[in-house]
């Protein structure tokens, strides 16, 4: 009774100072997931650790204490037990440590499985060519009154004139107008027909992603003419209605045939005459499957909505006053918002992926180290006691460097154990992330190679300390260790 009582009062101590200082690395931590990632975490300033979860650690700790404190305590035998009784607990507890070991290997190889997939997603996904440049683009948002701009002709001629002035302001080199920016969240997709074919099945419409631009906004953004024409001043209300597709709009409806002068119909407005096709351009996210686009002029298309996108020569934001001013210098009542540059906007269309690879990095990390604890602690153990072995096998003629291997070859057989058992459950854990990772395969060879190469060259790592100690046994103190 009195030796459970020292086991019990030594694990609580060691259990809740260890669970006082996770608390305080908890509120470290969070701190720096609100700093990398607060942008993805509603509310972000208002994230704390909750009540009820210091509630709960609190009984993780004293649980942890008097379970894995007390295990050994149970295990132990009075001087009165066998000598044989005595290594077959010592036995017992070293298959209990290598099983554990062997399950934080595991553990920490899905972790960084998990970590290493997402961050070859956000890898490839920076790759990923939006269809247009987005360096050096400034863009900002607003909305006409239609109080003030009432008919459609008033809100063409703002709009034009907004990107008229901008482009001419020193270190401005293009700027044009779009009414559903890429990767703002805006837009939708539209029914279209066309005068050439039938009519779509009841049920299965053509569908596209309709947009309204000015005639700058193509060559603002790097978007070149891959055939026909661009639009010019001379589209107006009163000229013949023209429209731009994307590539994938013009190979779809027209396969063999060019698409050049097809006329097509948008919802229920009149038929528009294609003049131009243009490159495909991601909207949603990067990871958009091509679904057609059609652009129309906004002097034949006007609306009070328009994103204004500016080509700079140096760093955007540092333009955003004076291209505030020259939209307020045509109406001074005029509010503007949502002033962010174009490479910010993709960022954070890879904003949730990036919070997952973040925080798969912290646990994995966390893991990796666990691990690396636990099995330098396992082979401690195992050379305190075979100490006197030790020293029997160095008096019968062994060497240093026999010993040294013996302890790292027993290290790296728990780390393999755990590799082996962690690649299996990874294998299908992985499977989870399926929604999440990008041009990467869920059992990618190259991030489970060097995970486990990764893992290996730790596990060797932490036996190097309890190796260089048992190489170093002296001989006579070692046979008068028990």
């Amino acid at each position: 009774a009195r030796l459970l009582r020292q086991f019990r009062t030594e694990s609580l101590v060691l259990s809740l100072v260890g669970g006082l200082a996770g608390v305080l690395i908890a509120q470290g931590g969070i701190r720096l997931i609100v700093a990398f990632a607060g942008s993805q975490i509603p509310d972000a300033s208002q994230v704390r650790i909750d009540p009820t979860v210091l509630q709960f650690l609190l009984v993780v700790s004293v649980g942890t204490g008097l379970l894995f404190g007390l295990a050994p305590a149970l295990l132990a035998r009075t001087e009165a037990d066998t000598a044989a009784r005595q290594r077959g607990a010592g036995a017992a507890q070293g298959r209990l440590g290598n099983i554990l070991v062997s399950l934080q290997v595991a553990i920490a190889l899905i972790m960084l499985v998990g970590a290493g997939l997402m961050g070859r997603t956000i890898a490839k996904l920076s790759a990923v060519n939006p269809g247009f440049r987005a360096d050096h683009l400034l863009t900002l948002e607003y909305r006409l009154p239609r109080s003030k701009y009432p008919n459609g002709a008033q809100q063409a001629q703002f709009h034009n004139e907004v990107a008229s002035r901008v482009a001419s302001l020193p270190g401005v080199v293009s700027a044009g107008m779009i009414r559903a920016l890429p990767f703002s969240g805006n837009g939708g997709s539209v029914n279209v027909s066309f005068a050439d074919r039938p009519a779509a099945p009841p049920g299965t419409p053509f569908l596209a992603r309709s947009n309204t631009v000015s005639p700058t906004y193509f060559d603002t953004v790097g978007m070149p003419m891959l055939e026909g024409r661009s639009f010019t001043l001379d589209d107006s209300a009163r000229s013949v209605p023209v429209a731009i597709v994307s590539r994938s709009f013009a190979s779809r409806f027209w396969p063999r045939e060019s698409a050049i002068g097809r006329q097509v119909r948008i919802e229920q407005d009149p038929m528009v005459t294609v003049v131009g096709i243009v490159p495909d351009t991601k909207y949603d996210s990067l990871t958009d499957s091509q679904l057609p686009q059609i652009y129309v002029p906004y002097s034949q298309a006007p609306f009070i909505f328009a994103t204004l996108v500016a080509r700079t020569k140096g760093d955007p934001l540092a333009y955003a006053q004076v291209i505030r001013g020259a939209i307020w210098s045509l109406d001074k009542d005029q509010p503007v918002w949502k002033i962010r540059t174009m490479e910010s906007l993709i960022d954070s269309a890879m904003g949730d992926r990036r919070y997952l690879a973040f925080l798969l990095a912290c646990f994995s990390t966390l893991a990796l180290v666990l691990a690396a604890i636990g099995l330098y602690g396992v082979l401690a153990y195992v050379v305190s006691q075979r100490t006197a072995e030790f020293g029997i096998r160095m008096a019968m003629g062994g060497e240093s460097k026999d010993m040294l291997v013996l302890i790292v070859r027993k290290g790296a057989t728990l780390t393999a154990i755990g590799l082996f058992v962690g690649s299996a459950a990874a294998l299908l854990l992985t499977r989870l992330l399926r929604n999440q990772i990008y041009g990467v395969d869920a059992a990618d060879p190259v991030v489970y190679s060097i995970v486990c190469l990764l893992l290996l060259s730790v596990g060797i790592l932490a036996s190097a300390v309890p190796a260089l100690r048992a190489s170093r046994v002296d001989q006579l103190v070692a046979l008068r260790h028990e």
